[in-house]
């Protein structure tokens, strides 16, 4: 039974430590960025269209760890700052007339463009994002 728990305990090691590995190498390869968090008017739901790295935009602002970007009634939104490479945490509030912050509902990200600088994603309910048609790029 010792030799048993001795073995165990090694290959649980062995997976754990490769785990880390394989997570690490992810991240290294692929990237992570600084989360994002989307302001929205209040109710707002459908696309949202961000462009990065637009000199006459604003910078970024910061909410706590997160970068936080203005989004415009239309859902088209925009910022100086870099596009974000690799994996980022994305999600949205609204921004009550009160000037308190609410829960938005999730955020669904389609994709970005490199060469366009801008990234697509939808907030809504997954019913409401399978029912939607992708907007037509600006």
């Amino acid at each position: 039974m010792k030799r048993f728990m001795m073995v165990l305990a090694w290959v649980v090691g062995i997976l754990v430590v490769g785990g880390a590995g394989l997570v690490a190498l992810m991240i290294f390869r692929l990237g992570v960025t600084r989360p994002t968090v989307y302001e929205l008017h209040s109710g707002y739901r459908g696309w949202l269209q961000i462009r990065y790295e637009d000199r006459s935009c604003p910078p970024s602002s910061s909410r706590g760890v997160f970068q936080a970007i203005r989004v415009a009634a239309n859902g088209h939104g925009c910022t100086s700052g870099p596009l974000p490479r690799g994996w980022h945490y994305q999600r949205a509030t609204y921004l009550e007339p009160d000037g308190s912050r609410t829960v938005a509902p999730p955020v669904w990200p389609l994709g970005h463009s490199e060469q366009r600088k801008l990234v697509l994603v939808f907030v809504g309910t997954e019913e409401e994002f399978r029912a939607s048609q992708q907007p037509p790029l600006r």
